[in-house]
């Protein structure tokens, strides 16, 4: 049987022709109506659509979701071994032109990434959905996609496996810059969304060949020269808040080892709220020339995605705090990102910030940060390092040497000089300074961490709600 997609504005322009209508035939409201309403919605973000993708990922609770990325092309797979978890062609073209917008079903989430990327950041997209019954039918939006041969859309680098694979098109159809210099920047633009607002997706989600479900999986939170986390926790004042696998308790130090901070601490993993401490290394190490900033945001987390922050009103000189409490059940706007002001709200607020504020307050951070944290496989963790360090000290003195080699023939003093020179950059080794100057100066380090301690207890222990800041998305309909 020969497959046949649906393109979305000629199957508008069919419907439209035939004068379908409210409760006739498949479709239950006026399609152009429907076009109409959504196009003037819109999402807080332009790349808010991924997101999107990723509540859908995780409302039908797929096996996994990976995303690939080529130069012009982003391909998201929602794997999904069960076939009775997906929807149709049919049942997916249904929701997109119904007019229907928010709505708690995966199906719902999913069509509203893609009328936003096609009329919020217009871009293209095709969307394969492999099950066992017929053969695909590809739905497809945008010039990128609508030009191309039907046998072509249906090649396998767009259909990865049993589930859904949605393809997007980096390029926006209003772009006029050359697509060879644009297309990682945009391609960029979904990788961020992703890291900054679905690190705590419930499902397996992978980019490229790593997973980035889990704070320090991210990019938001992980271990770096800039950023060292001390705190992973929660509390338990109502109902379990969602997370990734492998979430857990974790309390590391300054010195943690990045790849020690991703193993096991065998900690608690239920909680209602949870709280991700850290150090501005820089800030620490650097006070004269880092003003104090904003100890963190209360973000709020609804089927794995981050769908509202607020700056929390804290300023610190090292210590950053960032609260996640659950969105679940809580009325929102229509995008599903802006919650709206109610008595429930209040106070799953108050009691959980108080909460976390009280678990960061009573936890001995200076202590902490300056504590050895080893396991059974630091020992090899040292030894990798110093694989490593051996593999980048062949490298620098081969690029030493070799620049002495030809100096040699020009000038050989010279030339003899900058051999030698590389061969004791080899073999001299490189301390790390940052681990150098905290341990010497640890007193005084301590004594910052307790006073930003100190500044966090005296604003959020007694936290109470803060007026909406009435940047909420505003959503227009026709008449």
């Amino acid at each position: 049987m020969k497959s046949r997609g649906l393109e979305l504005g000629q199957f508008l322009n069919e419907q439209r022709a035939l004068g379908t209508s409210d409760s006739e035939g498949q479709f239950t409201v006026s399609h152009s109506n429907a076009a109409r309403k959504l196009a003037r919605f819109s999402l807080p973000r332009p790349y808010a659509w991924a997101s999107k993708v990723i509540q859908a990922a995780c409302g039908w609770n797929a096996d996994e979701v990976s995303v690939r990325q080529r130069r012009t092309l982003t391909s998201i797979y929602l794997r999904l071994d069960d076939p009775g978890k997906l929807p149709t062609e049919e049942e997916l073209v249904e929701v997109l032109l119904s007019g229907r917008i928010g709505g708690g079903r995966p199906i719902d989430d999913f069509c509203i990434a893609l009328r936003s990327l096609v009329e919020q950041t217009r871009l293209s997209f095709l969307v394969v959905i492999e099950g066992e019954a017929s053969p695909p039918r590809p739905v497809y939006a945008g010039p990128h996609f609508t030009k191309m041969k039907e046998s072509h859309r249906l090649a396998s680098r767009y259909r990865l496996g049993r589930g859904i694979t949605l393809t997007v098109a980096h390029i926006p159809a209003d772009e006029t810059e050359t697509p060879l210099l644009v297309g990682y920047r945009y391609a960029k633009k979904i990788i961020d969304e992703l890291e900054k607002y679905c690190f705590l997706c419930t499902v397996p989600l992978k980019i490229g060949k790593d997973r980035r479900d889990g704070p320090l999986e991210s990019g938001r939170f992980a271990p770096s020269k800039d950023f060292k986390p001390l705190l992973i926790s929660g509390v338990k004042d109502g109902e379990s808040l969602a997370l990734p696998a492998g979430f857990e308790e974790k309390k590391m130090s300054l010195f943690t080892h990045p790849q020690r901070a991703l193993r096991t601490y065998h900690g608690n993993a239920d909680f209602s709220s949870v709280v991700v401490v850290g150090v501005d290394l820089e800030a620490l190490l650097n006070p004269f020339e880092s003003s104090q900033k904003s100890t963190g945001s209360l973000n709020w987390v609804d089927r794995g995605v981050v769908v509202y922050e607020l700056g929390l009103p804290v300023r610190t000189r090292c210590l950053r705090c960032e609260f996640f409490l659950n969105a679940d059940g809580l009325k929102r706007d229509l995008t599903g990102f802006k919650l709206l002001e109610s008595e429930e709200k209040k106070q799953r607020e108050t009691g959980a910030v108080r909460a976390l504020a009280d678990l960061v307050c009573s936890t001995d951070l200076s202590s902490l940060a300056f504590r050895a944290d080893l396991d059974e496989s630091s020992p090899s963790d040292d030894a990798d390092d110093a694989r490593a360090a051996k593999r980048r000290s062949v490298k620098r003195f081969l690029k030493g040497s070799s620049a002495g080699v030809v100096l040699s023939v020009l000038n050989p003093p010279l030339g003899a000089s900058l051999a030698l020179g590389g061969v004791i950059a080899a073999l001299v080794p490189r301390k790390d300074n940052d681990h150098a100057s905290l341990a010497v100066d640890s007193e005084k380090f301590r004594r910052v961490i307790r006073e930003d301690t100190q500044m966090i207890a005296e604003h959020l222990l007694e936290w109470n709600p803060q007026d909406s800041d009435g940047s909420g998305i505003k959503v227009e309909f026709s008449s």
